[in-house]
Order: C-alpha cells, then structure tokens, then sequence
C-alpha cells in the first residue's frame, strides 16, 4: 500500500508538471528536490490536494470494502484509456500501418472494455467517484488549455510586421556582436526581447512556442578553460 501511495503521488507531480509545459493545466509553483534528478520534483498543491480528497473519500467510505466498487471502475477505466493511448502510439510515434494497430489495440480493447462494462453496474455503489474526479480534472484542463489558446492567438494577431519592426531595429541602433542567440518566448514578443538586451546578435531566433512547437537536440559538446560549452542545433 505504500509503494503504491508513492507511486501515485510521483506519478500526479510528474503529470501535472507536464500538463502545465503543455499548456494544459494552471501554473503552480515546482520545488526540485535533487540536484542529480530532474524527475525528482515536489508540487505542494497538488500534494494538499492528494490529502483532502484521500481524507475525505476514507471518512465517506469507511471501510476498504466499501471501496470496492470504486477501485474497480477507475482501475478498468485507466486500462481501457491505456489501450487508446497505445493505439494512437502505434500511429503516430511508431508509424504502424492501420490494420496492425487495429489489431493488436482492438484485442486488447476488447478485454480492458468487458472489464469495464462489468464494473458500470457499480456506478450507484460507489463507482462514479472516480469518473466524477476524472470529469472535474478534464474539465480544469480543457477550459484552461483553451484560454491558453485563446490568449496565444490574441498575442499572435497582434504581432509587428517584419519590414517595421527591422527598421525599428536599424533606428534603434542596437548593438550588434556575432553569433547566433535563441531567445525561448511562448509569444512573439521581439520587440520586448530586443529592449531588454543591451546588445544583440547578428542572428537571432524567436521560436513562438519553445516547449512544444520546436524540438531541439545537442549536436556537440565541447571544453573549454571556462567550463562545458553546449552548442545547441536545430
């Protein structure tokens, strides 16, 4: 029971921390708790969240029999949302072909989805606890996600128009030394970028959506007297 507390709690930081990069859940602050661990991350909201709605699911129940029902639905449930998540995996990130993954996911959704049909004639002894909370989550992240977007594609119409904002920069005067910078913004906010440099590069690159839209890998690394220098490529 332990170990498995520990693992949903790691498992709901590591979750939330994702949905936030992404753009799907409200920002809350991230403590790091290792230096050698990126993983290894402590959200105490989330954690204070964990602890009421443990308390309070044990004071409704009383009892781990009467939980039953509950654990049964929202475990059948996870198997079966696992199974289209596999599916789409076998698609989108291993290129199957639409046969394969038909029937290799159907078989696997035929099971995980008797499972669960099983488990729905508990829904009134308990089991629309879980589908309850999973409702509440899905419905903070999508309203979120979709003023994210609403709010990105407000920035986005309002960006300055490249031949202007050049001469900006040439009226400007600004400095320039050689090399090429990458400024990470979630918006299009050159102008901004560029007032609080001193100077800037002969070539810079505004990626609009760093955490999602642009894939960067290291191609090299090299020493020097002052340390590791990371040369970071498109």
């Amino acid at each position: 029971t332990i170990i498995a507390s520990q693992a949903i709690i790691s498992g709901a930081f590591s979750m939330t921390r994702q949905a936030m990069l992404l753009g799907w859940f409200p920002h809350m602050r991230i403590t790091q708790t290792s230096s050698a661990g990126y993983g290894q991350i402590y959200v105490g909201t989330v954690n204070w969240m964990l602890m009421f709605a443990t308390i309070g699911i044990t004071i409704a129940f009383g009892s781990s029999d009467s939980l039953a029902a509950a654990y049964g639905v929202a475990v059948s449930f996870t198997m079966l949302l696992t199974t289209c998540l596999l599916f789409v995996a076998m698609r989108e990130v291993w290129g199957w072909k639409l046969l394969p993954s038909l029937l290799v996911a159907g078989a696997f959704f035929t099971i995980d989805l008797a499972f669960f049909s099983a488990n729905l004639l508990k829904i009134f002894e308990g089991g629309w606890v879980p589908i309850a909370l999973a409702a509440l989550v899905y419905v903070i992240m999508a309203v979120w996600h979709r003023g994210v977007l609403a709010v990105s594609q407000q920035l986005t119409s309002q960006v300055e128009p490249v031949d202007s904002f050049m001469q900006w920069v040439a009226a400007s005067k600004t400095p320039r030394v050689p090399g090429t910078a990458v400024f990470f913004n979630a918006y299009d906010d050159t102008k901004n970028t560029y007032n609080e440099k001193p100077q800037t590069h002969d070539r810079a690159e505004y990626p609009a959506d760093a955490c999602c839209s642009l894939r960067l890998r290291k191609k090299q690394a090299q020493q020097n007297d002052d340390g590791d220098r990371k040369n970071v490529m498109r």
